[in-house]
């Protein structure tokens, strides 16, 4: 493991004698990124994200990332990260360098302190309390509340073959809410199948 010098030379061998071959071809530039990867360091070549030229721009430049450039403890590490990639693993605790190497690499990584995005103030908002009923509403509500318990004891009843009983039920629902089709239909129903 780790013989990527080794792997290469045997690509190449291999190449001579099969020139374009696409599995030698592949095989080879596989061994040739791990290599590479290696001689970076540990994290496999994260840190060079902040190589860039233009990398304190593009902090500047981001509304999540801009404000981190007032601290210059956190641009002396970005300065460091430039000139040293191999001590990203240094500065992995650090949530703010993980959110500007998110934003570099063009991918999100979730820090433990993230900056919530206006969809998410918006969902935070508590729901709007209904507006109070005016007597009419509530004195119309209680009747409806009324005529639905007796229907529902009408249902229970029903259910436990107390056709009696279900019958006054209905029958109470309907006095309270004489307009209202829907208290109708179980009584309908019932002298249908039983009488």
């Amino acid at each position: 493991m780790g013989r990527f010098n080794d792997a290469v030379a045997a690509y190449e061998a291999g190449l001579k004698h099969e020139p374009g071959l696409v599995m030698l071809t592949g095989g080879m530039a596989e061994a040739k990124a791990e290599m590479e990867a290696q001689q970076d360091g540990a994290m496999g070549g994260l840190g060079n994200v902040f190589g860039q030229p233009d990398v304190l721009q593009r902090i500047a430049s981001n509304p999540q990332t801009a404000g981190f450039l007032a601290d210059p403890g956190f641009v002396h590490k970005i300065q460091e990260l430039a000139a040293n990639p191999s001590a990203i693993g240094n500065h992995l605790q650090d949530q703010r360098i993980l959110a500007v190497m998110g934003m570099l690499m063009g991918i999100n990584i979730q820090t433990a302190d993230p900056t919530p995005s206006p969809a998410a103030a918006k969902q935070a908002k508590p729901e709007p309390k209904p507006e109070p009923l005016t007597p009419e509403q509530e004195a119309a509500k209680a009747i409806k509340d009324e005529a639905d318990a007796h229907k529902l004891k009408g249902n229970t009843a029903y259910k436990a073959k107390q056709f009696e009983e279900a019958i006054k039920h209905y029958e109470a629902a309907i006095a309270v809410l004489p307009n209202e089709v829907r208290m109708r239909g179980p009584v309908g129903l019932f002298r249908r199948r039983h009488v």
